[in-house]
């Protein structure tokens, strides 16, 4: 089973931390958003929402998202605090949870949806959370195991 992570690229180091545990549950593949390099958090914070937005169609960043996903098996949205939002889901997230739940694929919420105003829409999308414990994830690859 492949699963794509989506979520904040300036959670790109956690998300790294987390493809060898998804591995040893199981997944065989863990597909992740295209980062800077490293330090990824120091070179987000320091593009403007242009150069943020001009380095998405420089190099195709959500169409290229949007592949990952629809050759994956699941996603799991990988949401801590960020900005002093809690558990924050941000605009490029809030469009990958609706590319996989169009194309029919399971949303994993690593945390519980945050407060903002399109809650509702997450909602509606109908994910799992799981409450921090990816080793919930388990159970759903022995199934296709």
């Amino acid at each position: 089973m492949k699963i794509t992570l989506c979520g904040s690229v300036t959670f790109l180091d956690e998300m790294n931390k987390m493809t060898q545990e998804l591995l040893e549950i199981g997944f065989s593949e863990v597909l992740l958003p295209v980062g800077f390099g490293g330090n990824e958090r120091k070179h987000k914070a320091e593009l403007t929402v242009e150069e943020d937005g001009q380095r998405k169609i420089e190099h195709n960043l959500i169409e290229k998202h949007y592949i990952k996903i629809l050759n994956s098996d699941c996603v799991l949205i990988v949401n801590y605090t960020k900005n002093g939002v809690e558990n924050y889901i941000g605009g490029n997230t809030l469009l990958e949870i609706g590319f996989a739940f169009v194309n029919k694929k399971p949303i994993y919420l690593l945390n519980p949806i945050p407060s903002i105003h399109y809650a509702p829409e997450i909602l509606g999308m109908q994910p799992t959370i799981l409450n921090g414990d990816i080793y919930k994830l388990k159970k759903l690859v022995d199934q296709y195991a």
